[in-house]
């Protein structure tokens, strides 16, 4: 991931916290909640069973398997 993608994502969450809405996908609460947990740890491959938080990922280029009922960042 580049820092350019980085800071794009980062900008977007930051949205999200502060009540704003991205084109193309609603996020509650709780899954923007599971989505900081993810993007927050990246680097340990977190696994997570949330369908929006993997539209996030799909929209983004954060590259995901399938992996038990969930899903896992490679």
């Amino acid at each position: 991931m580049t820092k350019k993608q980085f800071d794009k994502i980062n900008n977007n969450v930051n949205k999200l916290l502060n009540g704003g809405q991205i084109k193309g996908i609603d996020l509650s609460v709780y899954d923007i909640r599971n989505l900081v947990n993810v993007l927050e740890n990246l680097k340990k491959k977190p696994e997570f069973i949330n369908g929006n938080v993997k539209k996030f990922c799909d929209k983004y280029g954060i590259k995901v398997c399938k992996c038990g009922i969930g899903w896992k960042v490679l």
